[in-house]
């Protein structure tokens, strides 16, 4: 008979789920033994961990409820306290009385107090106080403040038959409870906000605020310390509810004016808070308080700086209300309250530095120098109006500020800059170091880099090489296998395949050396079919280039990417050397194009015929400047590429044939000029589609819709209730074309089927094909494929993910601030739909994406490269039905787009402008602060709206309106 060793008899215990033997197992283990028990341990819960598929082809852990519960008391036994941490189940199960006081009894580890008390760094605490108190009692654990402040707020909870129920009994069970322990809640971070108990409503439950006032009533917690406390703890560095919710507290019990008279140090501590509920509420008790001769007003000033500060304009409200009765009350101090007044000079709102500069005026002493030199250093912040108002306090003669000097030269707008340019390697090693890079999605051209520098360099590649490209191999293996993670896009998945790919070829020369990569390729792969269906169902299949394809649920966009990879491949197999013409020669996907004609005088040199898609994507790349010299260069082509080269690059040329690749013609147009229809061209299949499809310039409307709003949960039909409701909504109008459907959404809107009209499809009809779904990680390389013209892509993009204002998942937020970064690195000209999905980011909800808009806008401003007016148009259109709250915007104009330069100031009027002519008579809501706004760029650039008759028009609408009167007849005024 074998006996089984303690190893075999643990797992035996585990597998068959004997909780009941694994306690006296555990009991006789000497302290070796359960040393010796670590490794076994380790290896049953990597087993149990895995993921298995049951018969039902459903996904789940090995391990079930009873395995764990059986496994844990082992942990806690045999682990030390790192090691059993590190375990996701301890406190899941073995903080159970019926579990931990059996094993304390025999084992109780030097480690357990503290780690009890550590659990206070946890999201989730598997244990009550009273459970605590327990363990304190029987001298197992020593709780510290901090475990005790995050269980007591359901200490007055306990578990009945009836359910859970309200009890205060745990409560009064220990005097330390309510002498000691309670008081932590107001120097811990703890959730009694969040504390709230339900169940049977005939129980009688209190709120917390309900049972502290109880006992303050009842004399049993000092009503003194208790409001002195909630004041302390809402200046705390607690979350925002919390210390809501002390503040709450102290209201709730209703201090009496001769309490608050007593508290002011502990009010005027509290205006130190983060929150700005903490800071309104101790400026509301010391309100109360200015009256009294022991205001300590050198104290409260310490705050004022930051007060003023607050973006929180009640705040600065109530800060300012205060420094005023202060200083109609002492004479003495009013210099120190006004050089604390000019800390508000850092707002932004007209109001706020109004009634700044009005106290400044009341009470400052104008021959003080120290106030003085305090306001000339906030002098760049100062608006019109109340600069005007300090004055005296200003030197005679004012300077522009240097700031505004700086930026007057246009920036340099050339695509073809220095700096810009992209290099291919030189080297094999330069090579290898390259692919290491681009694995890793470093820059947005490595994919066309590594390609190329293969094409250019495969013939330097030799056997000695092969063994420092197996690193690269690996990951190209991983990420197919493990699909995309991290930083990854389709498009690394793509060029891993072409790494694989490339490893067959460099196997064929070099079999030997290329060992390594053939048996991580027979690693990767399954080697049965049972396996297959295994394999398949969790991880990317690794194919061959040819047999890649993209999800049905992106755009087909990828596939132009997959035609490079394929035609790469081809000449490799053909032993054409040559870097593919398509790739960059700049940042964003840009080529030279001296570089892409040098590139096809090599293509005719080495008799090697282009790939039509890689050259449709040459020519979308090139720029049209710097062409005298690639004008010069064309005469050594001939035929087709010659007449071709001379089309696009001479301003004045037409097409001229032979016109034996019609796809490479119609792209050469419409990168010329895109709104031309060349006669030449009248012929091709490809003049059946409609413009619009081609160059992206759709058509729009942002209009109110009546739709079926979403109600209450109806528990009788177990469905929520619809009603009619109305939204403003961006709506892009698709033409009717030949070869598209278009059809309405459920939704609303519409989205289209498009359909090829020949085997050479064009480049931006693959925008146009598919879902229109982009990879975070792609988008930049997606769009440099036609960097002159991303409108397609856009239009697609807005019509799926910008239609609402409200739109603010996830997904939507990062595609929408990477679509912002790849235009603002592309720098295409922009058209119609670029100004539609640049206006509306700026109205975006997500505030990183309105800043990142507002930062292409005052870069553009500053190389004359944007119509500011027509910006101003599309924020406007769409603010005629309130798309968007008007704060939005008016918050950039004041925070972000104001005195940056004189350039930008001008261009800020005529974005302004051109809003304002665009919204309703009637106004829409912060239209005042816009119009402030507005006010104040008008004094700046020395201009005024006399000349603009639809604006002037407007403006004396929008004066018979109470809110508006006083700021439109200022701007009239001008």
């Amino acid at each position: 008979m074998n006996i089984m060793t303690i190893q075999e008899q643990l797992s035996h215990i585990v597998s068959t789920t004997a909780s009941n033997k694994i306690i006296p197992f555990l009991k006789s283990l000497s302290p070796d033994e359960r040393k010796a028990m670590v490794p076994e341990l380790k290896r049953l819960s990597k087993f149990y961990s895995e993921t298995i598929t049951d018969d039902e082809n459903t996904f789940r852990s090995r391990g079930t409820e009873e395995h764990w519960a059986t496994l844990a008391p082992a942990f806690f036994v045999c682990y030390d306290r790192k090691a059993f941490e590190k375990t996701w189940l301890g406190g899941n199960y073995i903080l159970r009385e019926d579990v931990i006081y059996t094993l304390l009894a025999f084992y109780t580890p030097d480690w357990f107090s503290d780690y009890i008390n550590g659990l206070a760094n946890r999201d989730y605490i598997p244990i009550s106080y009273s459970f605590l108190m327990e363990l304190a009692d029987k001298g197992y654990v020593q709780p510290g403040p901090e475990i005790i402040a995050r269980t007591i707020p359901y200490a007055n909870t306990v578990t009945k038959k009836a359910g859970r129920i309200f009890s205060l009994a745990p409560l009064e069970e220990r005097p330390v409870t309510l002498d000691e322990h309670i008081w932590y809640l107001f120097s811990y971070e703890n959730p009694i906000n969040s504390a709230k108990w339900t169940g049977n409503p005939a129980h009688k439950h209190l709120s917390w605020m309900e049972v502290f006032k109880r006992y303050a009533d009842a004399g049993r917690l000092s009503r003194e310390r208790l409001l002195k406390e909630s004041l302390a703890a809402s200046a705390r560095n607690f979350n925002k509810l919390l210390s809501g919710w002390f503040v709450d507290l102290f209201n709730y019990l209703q201090p009496t004016d001769e309490e608050i008279s007593g508290m002011q140090p502990e009010l005027i501590a509290a205006l130190s808070s983060p929150q700005s509920k903490a800071q309104s509420n101790a400026l509301s008790g010391l309100r109360k308080l200015i009256k009294q001769p022991t205001f300590d007003i050198p104290a409260f000033l310490q705050y004022v700086p930051g007060l003023l500060s607050s973006s929180t304009k009640a705040v600065q409200t109530a800060t300012l209300g205060i420094l005023q009765k202060l200083a109609r009350a002492d004479k003495h101090q009013r210099t120190a309250i006004c050089l604390a007044i000019t800390n508000t000079f850092i707002s932004t709102d007209n109001a706020t530095q109004t009634k700044a500069a009005e106290l400044i005026v009341a009470y400052g002493d104008r021959a003080s120098s120290v106030l003085s030199d305090a306001i000339i250093a906030v002098e760049g912040s100062l608006l019109a109006g109340p600069k005007s108002m300090l004055r005296p306090w200003l030197p005679e003669e004012l300077h522009i500020e240097a700031s505004l000097q700086d930026l007057e030269t246009p920036a340099d707008t050339s695509l073809l800059q220095q700096e810009r340019s992209i290099a291919l390697p030189e080297s094999a090693e330069e090579l290898i170091f390259l692919i290491s890079q681009a694995m890793e999605n470093k820059e947005h051209y490595h994919f066309e880099q590594i390609i190329s520098g293969v094409l250019k360099l495969h013939t330097h590649i030799t056997a000695a090489h092969i063994s420092q490209m197996e690193p690269a191999f690996q990951r190209a293996f991983k990420l197919l296998s493990s699909g995309m993670t991290g930083n990854a896009g389709l498009l690394d998945d793509l060029l891993a395949v072409f790494l694989i790919e490339y490893g067959f070829v460099l196997e064929d020369t070099y079999p030997a050396e290329a060992e390594g990569f053939r048996k991580l390729y027979e690693k990767s792969m399954p080697k049965s079919r049972e396996k297959l269906i295994e394999w398949s169902r969790n991880k990317l299949r690794v194919l061959l280039a040819k047999g890649w394809t993209q999800s049905d649920n992106l755009s087909h966009s990828y596939e132009v990417y997959h035609q490079l990879v394929l035609t790469a491949i081809q000449q490799l197999q053909q032993q054409q050397y040559l870097p593919l013409l398509s790739m960059p020669t700049h940042v964003g996907g840009w080529i030279d194009p001296v570089i892409l004609v040098e590139r096809l005088l090599a293509y005719q040199s080495a008799e090697v015929t282009p790939g039509v898609m890689d050259l449709q994507v040459a020519i979308a790349r090139v720029v049209l400047e710097n062409t005298e010299d690639a004008l010069t260069a064309i005469d050594g082509l001939t035929s087709e590429y010659k007449n071709l080269m001379r089309f696009l690059l001479e301003e004045n040329a037409m097409p001229a044939g032979p016109f034996d690749t019609q796809s490479i013609w119609v792209m050469a147009g419409l990168r010329k000029s895109p709104d031309t229809i060349y006669d030449a061209f009248r012929a091709f299949p490809y003049a059946t589609i409609h413009r619009a499809y081609l160059t992206g310039q759709f058509g729009w409307t942002t209009r109110i819709e009546t739709y079926q709003a979403y109600g209450s949960f109806n528990q009788d039909t177990r469905e929520y209730d619809r009603y009619e409701d109305q939204r403003s909504v961006l709506r892009i109008i698709f033409p009717a074309s030949p070869n598209v459907k278009v059809s309405e959404r459920s939704y609303g809107g519409e989205s289209i089927v498009y359909n090829g009209v020949h085997t050479n499809l064009l480049l931006p009809e693959y925008m146009n094909m598919g879902k229109p779904a982009l990879i975070d990680h792609d988008i930049l390389r997606l769009l440099s494929l036609s960097p002159a013209n991303p409108d397609i892509l856009l239009t697609h993009f807005i019509n799926n993910a910008m239609t609402s204002s409200g739109l603010d998942e996830v997904p939507e937020r990062k595609a929408t601030l990477q679509l912002l970064e790849a235009l603002n690195l592309i720098k295409p000209v922009f058209q119609e739909i670029t100004y539609l999905f640049l206006a509306t980011a700026m109205l975006n909800a997500d505030a990183t994406n309105r800043f990142m808009a507002t930062e292409i806008w005052v870069d553009r401003v500053q190389s004359d490269t944007i119509d500011s007016e027509k910006l101003g148009e599309v924020i406007g259109t769409h603010e005629q039905t309130e798309w968007a709250p008007l704060k939005r915007m008016t918050d950039l104009v004041t925070g972000r787009m104001q005195k940056i330069s004189t350039r930008h100031n001008k261009a800020l009027e005529q974005l302004l402008i051109a809003c304002l002519v665009k919204l309703p008579v009637a106004g829409i809501k912060d239209l005042r602060k816009l119009l402030e706004s507005f006010h104040e760029v008008l004094v700046m650039n020395g201009a005024n709206v006399k000349e603009n008759e639809l604006l002037t028009e407007k403006l004396n609408e929008w004066k018979n309106s109470a809110s508006l009167k006083k700021v439109t007849a200022a701007i009239l005024s001008l």
